[in-house]
């Protein structure tokens, strides 16, 4: 046996839509059957997780909220690694997100726009 676990992401690789397609679930079956791990990685909020997800219980174990939490899903217990940042740090973040908001040009990636005299637009020789 080469490889000894699969730690895969939910969202766009497992699940579509928050749907896990029935032959990914058959594929995980296969995988747990033939000794092999599998660890479930997102950065989701396990609790939103949980209520998308339709096969926990195919995982031995789930990080969470971007490595915040690990979760057992037979014993149905998580473990908090990390505490959530604090008040005034999401504040000071927010705050931040707002003014380089401000600074974008109109496409929203901060080049300028075509003819604003900037030369700062995207395929610009200026």
């Amino acid at each position: 046996m080469r490889y000894l676990a699969l730690a895969t992401d939910y969202d766009g690789t497992l699940a579509s839509n928050d749907q896990v397609a029935e032959q990914t679930v058959h594929a995980l079956e296969r995988l747990k059957i033939s000794g092999r791990r599998v660890i479930l990685v997102t950065g989701r909020r396990l609790d939103d997780l949980l209520s998308v997800c339709s096969c926990p219980q195919l995982f031995d174990s789930v990080v969470a909220e971007n490595g915040a939490i690990i979760y057992n899903p037979r014993s149905r217990k998580a473990t908090r690694l990390a505490n959530p940042p604090s008040k005034l740090l999401i504040q000071g973040l927010r705050a931040r997100r707002r003014t380089a908001r401000n600074r974008r040009g109109a496409g929203g990636n901060g080049c300028g726009a075509p003819g604003d005299g900037s030369g700062r637009h995207l395929g610009s020789r200026s």
